[in-house]
């Protein structure tokens, strides 16, 4: 699957070489926070991995998972560094830890499936299922190979459920490709068509979360061609599916 517009905004990217991935994760106050905070075994994981890669900001928001109960990590965090602290997803068991003057956040999940590879393998997408440990993140823990499809700017799914285990994933693919210029993989756009028509089953907030991103992101168009071909358009915007086809006047 390849629209015109994100293979622009792929093709605008694609040869320039991934930057030094340690660097702005280091410089984050959230690391250093839970860094001093936490003693059990911890990761920084998903997005702050990926966009430290792609030389994008990751020092006010780090997605950090434990092996200890989430809660009380958080709380620990929170004291360490003077912070909110309130229950973010029931669903995942997940915290959010907030500084007092919003400089940077951190989310603080359970570790799922018993090891962190485990954990990994139940992501969306291969560039957000990297890792590294907080206690040293020179160390990268890349086992469905997203640092390669980083620097082949391609978007793939980790596995073939992908989407069956959570459709609001398809318009996740959607954002993702729009926001860091990537090319969805074949394989993974024929799985996100299946799975498209089921997006009504997920939370509207959920929904709307991402939908309000990607509108709001650097190349909208590319996002909305993106949902029409995916096959969320007429479930999530139906105005705009009825304009398809509509010419304007001068």
């Amino acid at each position: 699957m390849r629209d015109l517009a994100a293979g622009a905004a792929c093709d605008r990217r694609r040869g320039e070489p991934l930057t030094d991935a340690i660097g702005p994760i280091e410089r984050s106050p959230a690391v250093r926070i839970a860094r001093s905070a936490l003693a059990g075994p911890a990761w920084v994981v998903g997005g702050p991995v990926r966009d430290a890669f792609l030389d994008r900001p990751v020092d006010a928001d780090v997605d950090i998972v434990v092996t200890e109960d989430a809660a009380a990590a958080a709380r620990q965090v929170a004291d360490a560094g003077d912070a909110h602290l309130f229950p973010l997803s029931e669903r995942f068991g997940a915290w959010r830890v907030m500084a007092r003057d919003h400089s940077w956040q951190t989310d603080i999940t359970p570790l799922r499936g018993g090891t962190i590879e485990a954990d990994l393998a139940m992501r969306d997408f291969t560039v957000n299922a990297m890792a590294r440990p907080l206690a040293d993140t020179a160390t990268l823990l890349d086992p469905h190979h997203g640092e390669a499809d980083l620097e082949r700017r391609v978007l793939r799914a980790v596995g073939e459920g992908a989407f069956e285990d959570d459709p609001l994933r398809v318009l996740r693919l959607a954002r993702f490709a729009a926001e860091l210029g990537l090319e969805v993989e074949g394989r993974t756009a024929s799985l996100a068509q299946v799975s498209a028509p089921r997006i009504d089953a997920v939370a509207a907030e959920r929904s709307y979360y991402e939908l309000r991103r990607l509108i709001g992101g650097d190349d909208p168009l590319t996002g909305i061609r993106l949902v029409e071909e995916l096959g969320l358009l007429a479930h999530l915007l139906p105005e705009l599916q009825g304009l398809i086809g509509v010419e304007q006047n001068p």
